[in-house]
């Protein structure tokens, strides 16, 4: 099965799953200093949570270290794989990563994952615009970006970084979520993925 495929049944999957809080969902959602994509992000006021897609012809030779980026900055993280790979993700990875096997057919949930508690405030920071990280104190005027969030994180409480992080990501994924919403027919297709991957107006920096 093709990636848009299976980005396609995932969508589908957590629209038809979703509880009473508000889901919003983003593709390609860059993080880890611009280095790293989430193939599928979902924000609820509670939580974000990753979604790694990994095929039947994808190598899991890089998930560790995938993985080992998803818990630093996300609160939880999925691997979706086909029925023929699922035995080589649940050696790939560890307990606290979730699974989910897609066919034709739609989700499977095999095992749910572990709520990251030790995320990384500098990831979390860096994340959020440089406007937005120097309205955060005046003693931040002139640093660099990677110096403020190096500030930041010494002193921030982990909460505070993760809120900050949060409500900047829903300001991001938002506006292409909504257009998403009122343009999809009632099958998504590969230009609803395009609408939920591109570019805020504002982009991260790396």
């Amino acid at each position: 099965m093709k990636e848009n495929e299976i980005k396609i049944h995932l969508i589908d999957y957590l629209l038809d799953n979703q509880t009473d809080e508000e889901i919003i969902i983003g593709s390609e959602v860059r993080f880890f200093f611009g280095s790293r994509r989430a193939d599928i992000v979902a924000l609820t006021k509670s939580s974000a949570i990753a979604f790694e897609i990994k095929g039947e012809s994808d190598s899991t030779e890089r998930l560790a270290y995938q993985i080992d980026s998803y818990k630093k900055y996300f609160d939880s993280c999925y691997i979706v794989c086909e029925p023929s790979n699922l035995k080589a993700i649940r050696q790939a990875s560890p307990n606290s990563i979730g699974i989910l096997v897609v066919n034709q057919s739609g989700i499977r949930l095999i095992r749910k994952p572990y709520h990251h508690k030790r995320l990384d405030k500098k990831l979390l920071l860096d994340t959020v615009s440089i406007q937005i990280l120097k309205s955060l104190g005046s003693q931040l005027t002139g640093l660099t970006k990677g110096e403020i969030c190096d500030t930041l994180a010494k002193s921030m409480p982990l909460d505070t970084a993760r809120g900050i992080s949060r409500e900047n990501l829903y300001t991001k994924l938002k506006p292409n979520f909504d257009t998403f919403s009122k343009e999809r027919g009632q099958a998504i297709n590969s230009d609803d993925l395009w609408i939920l991957s591109r570019m805020p107006p504002s982009k991260l920096s790396k």
